[in-house]
């Protein structure tokens, strides 16, 4: 399963974006049986990519420190041909508008639109009985995903078993997440120790937490990350380096490698 915060052709093109197409549909064509999640903001067109909602999950709430929000879950296919199933999280008050704009800076309550983000994943894993081998996360939006299902989701059925990769790419964000986010964090039983990787809430601060928390890293851009692929090393992640071309090929024999642990 991959969960993203961009992605051709919904999203504009970038080497994050076009990289986690390639990812996926390299996966689906070498027998994986491949899901994708990521945000609907709103310029995604329902017209152009035919989404349509998923009528099984009407009905749901996602609560986000004390907040009930209505679960809305869309899904399309990439094209006819390759039927690459990707699933949209939706939501008004979280995804209208993209998360940073043009130069960087974050929008409002971006750690509340992670919390939705991830419980919205998570809720439709479990109500559609999808329970994936592994989990690739590309995009810091979905930083907290790996530490949500280690911990928050920790006794749900199936979960304990999900591997995690983590990808290093080209998409950053100026300043930081919010002075909340530790408190956000806490009432979803986030343990103390694991608060505390959230005392700072800039891109190196909450990557180091995802990290911390996989089983794998791929680098998708290694100047942006330089820093952080010393601190992966420093902790002993097994880190994948490879020109771009190459990824979807190393991740795939990744893949194998972290099922036969």
């Amino acid at each position: 399963m991959f969960v993203n915060q961009e992605m051709m052709p919904y999203t504009q093109e970038s080497p994050t974006a076009l990289f986690a197409k390639q990812l996926a549909e390299y996966a689906q064509k070498h027998g994986s049986d491949v899901r994708v999640f990521m945000p609907k903001f709103g310029d995604i067109s329902e017209r152009r990519h035919q989404l349509h909602e998923v009528i099984r999950l009407s009905g749901i709430n996602i609560v986000v420190n004390d907040i009930d929000y209505a679960l809305i879950v869309k899904v399309g296919a990439i094209s006819e041909t390759l039927k690459l199933q990707t699933y949209f999280i939706e939501h008004d008050d979280f995804f209208k508008k993209h998360l940073t704009d043009a130069a960087g800076k974050l929008s409002e309550e971006v750690d509340s639109k992670m919390i939705y983000f991830v419980h919205s994943i998570v809720e439709t894993m479990i109500r559609l009985n999808w329970i994936p081998d592994i989990i690739h996360c590309t995009g810091w939006f979905s930083a907290i995903f790996p530490m949500y299902v280690r911990r928050v989701y920790k006794d749900r059925i199936g979960l304990k078993k999900c591997k995690f990769v983590t990808t290093l790419g080209n998409v950053t964000f100026n300043g930081k997440i919010g002075k909340n986010m530790q408190k956000k964090l806490a009432f979803d039983k986030v343990p103390e120790k694991d608060l505390e990787r959230f005392k700072d809430t800039d891109y190196a601060a909450i990557m180091k937490a995802a990290m911390g928390f996989s089983d794998a890293i791929v680098v998708a851009d290694e100047e942006t990350n330089l820093k952080l692929i010393s601190y992966g090393r420093g902790i002993h992640k097994n880190i994948i380096i490879n020109p771009v071309e190459e990824l979807p090929e190393a991740c795939r024999v990744l893949y194998q490698n972290l099922l036969i642990k």
